[in-house]
């Protein structure tokens, strides 16, 4: 696979997530726009059906189980992930309160954020957590890091295939205020994935990070900084050392260079 190939995957992930969301506001009879959880339904079922249609087209030989990256990975590493997607909230935070001092964003959508946070009951809180948290990681994952991955990795080497799919990632979500943290935190996924040669810490890491950012929001409000500077250096350090171990510990484990090698494996 191409990177222009993936780039047009990656388009066609949008423009059904677009026709998705206009679907479901006229069905709806909906001009105010949707709820964080239908946003994120017509996010999963745009990127599985696009991710169906990939792998059908480049990985069709394959067991989907390859094709995803779904091997087991030591405990230790995804306990590693989950403490990477808290941490990495420190060095996300430094620079969305950087790019949002300069480039701030209206009152309108300051309203419209809180909005789609600004639920009353309980149920409807775990529903945007589920969806938001764990769900939109989930496909993003599958479709970014599983489907894309393997043909990207096979064709271009680890260190292309980690920054071009964390670039189109960032594309994806359309806000370029956060291109930036988006890219980073997909090369921090990436890492994973290419380092333990399985996408569940990407997967765990993703989850974790919006899980607590969802929680966060809903909590104290998604405008509001909950963490001081100060916090915020200490996880990026933290975010460092975690990385760090991640890569020693799966560089010396025989599960991890075995999922490795059948990434690149062309039978």
């Amino acid at each position: 696979m191409s990177f222009v190939t993936a780039a047009i995957w990656s388009v066609c992930a949008v423009a059904a997530l677009d026709f998705f969301l206009a679907l479901v506001m006229v069905s709806a009879g909906s001009v105010a726009g949707l709820d964080l959880v239908s946003r994120v339904l017509c996010e999963a079922a745009a990127f599985l059906i696009t991710l169906f249609f990939l792998t059908v087209v480049h990985e069709r030989e394959r067991p989907l189980r390859e094709v995803l990256g779904l091997r087991r990975s030591p405990i230790l590493l995804l306990l590693l992930a989950a403490l990477l997607g808290i941490a990495l909230q420190g060095p996300v935070n430094i620079i969305v309160g950087f790019i949002y001092d300069r480039y701030p964003l209206s009152p309108e959508e300051i309203e419209l954020l809180k909005k789609l946070f600004d639920v009353g009951a309980i149920h409807q809180k775990i529903a945007i957590v589920v969806a938001a948290g764990v769900l939109g990681p989930v496909v993003e994952e599958m479709l970014f890091r599983g489907g894309m991955y393997s043909g990207l990795l096979r064709r271009h080497g680890a260190l292309r295939t980690v920054l071009g799919i964390a670039l189109l990632f960032a594309l994806a979500h359309r806000e370029p205020r956060n291109m930036l943290p988006d890219f980073l935190g997909g090369m921090a996924m990436g890492y994973l994935r290419w380092a333990s040669g399985s996408i569940w810490p990407a997967i765990l890491l993703h989850a974790t990070f919006n899980t607590t950012s969802v929680v966060m929001a809903l909590m104290y409000g998604p405008e509001t900084d909950v963490m001081t500077r100060a916090e915020n250096l200490a996880a990026l350090a933290g975010t460092v050392v975690l990385l760090t171990v991640f890569g020693r510990l799966a560089a010396r484990s025989e599960l991890c260079t075995a999922a490795r090698e059948a990434d690149t494996n062309t039978n």
